[in-house]
């Protein structure tokens, strides 16, 4: 599961394009809104998106309530540490991981701190994982 700040790391996803087959490549909703909107503001627009998701075999997962169920849960557990106002999208994203059985690529391990199921991983760390 893609996290959006992992399509600026252009050459993480050209590594990404060349292993395709090797792994299963998730996008969130939420994810592909926000890269979306970047990809506006850097202007490349969405259709740079859609070339990129399909050079990656990526699929977009709806969210479905038990994903809605499972990110409510996660963000009661971590509310002190990881207010829901400000990572909504992150227990979202987190909970269709973790019902994928998917790992969380991301910069932002933090955020996914509280997954159980599967891990948080920098683009560096998959790369290093699957390179030695």
């Amino acid at each position: 599961m893609l996290d959006s700040a992992v399509f600026a790391e252009r050459s993480f996803l050209a590594w990404l394009r060349l292993k395709r087959g090797h792994f299963e490549v998730y996008v969130s909703p939420i994810v592909y809104a926000e890269t979306a909107l970047w990809y506006m503001y850097v202007g490349i627009g969405v259709e740079a998106l859609e070339r990129d998701l399909e050079a990656l075999g990526a699929e977009v997962p709806p969210i479905t309530r038990e994903a809605a169920k499972l990110a409510a849960e996660a963000a009661y557990a971590n509310r002190r540490l990881l207010p829901f106002r400000h990572h909504a999208r992150d227990y979202i994203i987190g909970a269709q991981a973790a019902l994928l059985g998917a790992d969380v690529v991301t910069l932002n391990k933090k955020h996914f701190s509280w997954l159980k199921r599967v891990k948080a991983l920098t683009p560096w760390e998959l790369v290093k994982l699957h390179t030695e």
